[in-house]
């Protein structure tokens, strides 16, 4: 009886710990898109440190709700929408050549990850 009580809890506990692995892989997933994109949009049109970060955090959410199936046009001309704002006027006239490839580059990466 002991035994079997062993088993059941080993049995238990190893199904939450595979749980607990997905959803921590996708966090990373989705921290890896966002920061990788980011760069490069840092890149693209010369952000500065702190740009980059708040457009980390778009592009994580924008990424969250992608892949949550969120309403991903809507999403995405917020997300869009959302960067603009931080950006100069320099910034904002290379941002509007390149935006269109810019978030289909990140849906693709977004979504093969997951």
């Amino acid at each position: 009886m002991k035994n079997k009580n062993s088993l059941n809890i080993f049995i238990l506990f190893a199904f939450f710990i595979l749980l607990l692995i997905p959803s921590n892989l996708f966090s990373q997933q989705t921290k890896d898109v966002s920061e990788i994109m980011a760069l490069k949009l840092k890149q693209k049109v010369i952000l500065s440190d702190e740009q980059t970060d708040k457009v980390k955090v778009i592009l994580s959410n924008y990424i969250k709700d992608l892949t949550d199936g969120g309403n991903t046009s809507e999403n995405q001309k917020k997300s869009k929408d959302d960067i603009e704002t931080l950006l100069n006027e320099k910034q904002k006239a290379k941002y509007e050549i390149i935006k269109d490839d810019f978030f289909n580059e990140v849906n693709k990466r977004a979504l093969n990850k997951f």
